[in-house]
């Protein structure tokens, strides 16, 4: 035997062989039945879905079933399949599945891009220089920054019908980048160069719905220079840490530091991808370390350290291609600090709320609660009793919502008014959206589970176990009907979609 599962009312337990599934059935503690499932290949992962017969089972061959216990029949109907399964009898005509009519979360085929799953090779031996993952046109893409053969290749996977990546393009890129970005609902990659000679950032094209393509006639190349800028003499390294698209008004946003002699520096570059329009804002002091706490595509949270006992909390507004980037807020301290920031509907300098509390050692929940209030002070009270350790506590809220946030951007907590859950830094979700409508998924990697809540009420709504590979990252499809799970080399990563 291999793998146990249990269903969330305990009622189904699953029991996976080398010669197939047995299920048991159990009523008030005592065995009532079992069944044995002859499976066609060897089965990896078996999930059983919430109050009723149903189970999920992935195989050896990236295959996806679905199999209906009723009594001693058993139902088979596969849902995905990317192997070479020769028993077209268990193949089941029935009409496909409605995606509202299931309550669960499974996983799907689109899996390790180019490399065995399960196996993660040190990058220092892999041709692979960069990856990102993001929806167009409602399919999921990853693209790859490659180095193959001393040539610079962007390669495209598209997987919009659900098969292993058999839509795949390959552009040869002219000279050499660092890194490949791509984002929700933008039909092009990004690829950056950032070293002491030269800061260029090309964007290639959409051709079609679906795909990206070089195209071979040079009066149509799909590729357009947005910045290119020599760094100052003084300047050893230029990185990108963080990056967003701007769908309303087509501003592509990097943040970037800049390493010189006496420090480094912030540096927020806006690109309007319409008119090609842009400005790029350099903060005025010098830090000897940076943290990128929180983003989205309006603002920015940085802490940053000028020596061992100065800190400092920074926002930003971000601005696009005409208006400038602004540093809005700065809060000193020393030891530690408490801050409550306010997201505003319409962004903007004077609708942003920030107040901070400098605190030393571990306050009192009365401490707490004089100062923030009987609602944020107990929540701050409550983090504290789980992570005294931590020397930033940000509460960030945005209508009826709240994250709280270390200095680090890992999250403690998220909740909706009284309603609550309680993080730590072994937690990974998707960073583009801290405010979703329908679902708060992350990958809980102490117990190899994705953990599904319920937003509004932050109430547990489906375990589903994955233990394919580490997942680091999160990105969720706008309407959450699937998401992008990835490992933190960017050489596996799968679709999990709503069934």
């Amino acid at each position: 035997f291999y793998e146990l599962s249990i269903s969330s009312d305990q009622r189904l337990i699953s029991v996976t062989s080398s010669k197939g599934i047995y299920v048991f059935e159990f009523a008030n503690g005592q065995l009532q039945s079992y069944i044995k499932i002859k499976t066609s290949h060897y089965p990896l992962n078996v999930l059983l879905l919430p109050g009723d017969n149903r189970l999920l089972v992935y195989d050896k061959t990236n295959s996806l079933s679905q199999y209906v216990v009723q009594g001693e029949d058993i139902n088979k109907k596969i849902l995905s399949n990317d192997g070479n399964d020769d028993d077209d009898d268990n193949d089941d005509e029935d009409e496909p599945l409605d995606d509202e009519s299931y309550n669960c979360f499974s996983l799907l085929t689109w899996i390790s891009c180019g490399c065995i799953k399960n196996k993660v090779k040190p990058v220092d031996d892999e041709p692979l220089l960069h990856s990102s993952y993001a929806y167009i046109n409602n399919n999921p893409v990853a693209v790859q920054l490659n180095n193959e053969d001393k040539a610079y290749q962007l390669k495209v996977f598209d997987g919009c019908q659900q098969q292993s990546y058999a839509s795949q393009n390959c552009c040869i890129l002219d000279q050499a980048y660092d890194e490949c970005y791509i984002f929700h609902n933008l039909n092009s990659a990004i690829v950056v160069r950032t070293d002491n000679q030269n800061i260029l950032i090309m964007q290639a094209a959409v051709c079609n719905t679906n795909h990206f393509r070089r195209q071979s006639n040079d009066n149509e190349r799909q590729y357009k220079i947005l910045y290119q800028q020599k760094p100052s003499q003084n300047v050893i390294e230029v990185t990108v840490e963080e990056s967003r698209y701007r769908k309303i008004d087509d501003t592509l946003i990097l943040v970037m530091e800049e390493e010189l002699s006496q420090g480094n520096r912030l540096m927020v570059l806006t690109i309007n991808l319409c008119n090609g329009q842009s400005i790029n804002y350099t903060d005025e002091d010098y830090y000897l370390d940076c943290n990128y706490i929180y983003m989205d595509e309006n603002y920015l949270i940085v802490q940053s350290k000028t020596s061992a006992r100065d800190t400092f909390i920074k926002c930003y507004l971000i601005g696009d291609g005409t208006n400038q980037t602004r540093r809005i807020t700065v809060r000193e301290y020393d030891k530690g600090i408490s801050c409550r920031i306010v997201l505003p509907t319409n962004p903007s300098e004077d609708n942003f709320q920030f107040k901070s509390l400098p605190f030393h050692g571990g306050p009192r929940r009365e401490d707490w609660i004089a100062f923030w209030g009987e609602k944020e002070g107990d929540l701050f009270h409550k983090v504290q009793q789980k992570h005294d350790y931590l020397q930033a506590r940000l509460i960030i809220e945005k209508g009826e919502n709240f994250i709280i946030l270390d200095e680090f951007g890992d999250l403690y907590m998220k909740g909706n008014n009284y309603n609550v859950q309680f993080f730590d830094d072994k937690f990974s979700f998707d960073k583009l959206n801290f405010w979703p409508d329908n679902f708060w998924i992350v990958f809980n990697q102490k117990t190899k589970n994705f953990d599904i809540y319920e937003a509004a009420k932050m109430e547990l709504y489906n375990i589903m176990p994955f233990d394919y590979f580490d997942v680091k990252g999160i990105k969720c499809k706008d309407k959450q009907s699937s998401f992008i799970a990835f490992d933190d080399h960017g050489l596996q990563h799968c679709v999990i979609e709503q069934v």
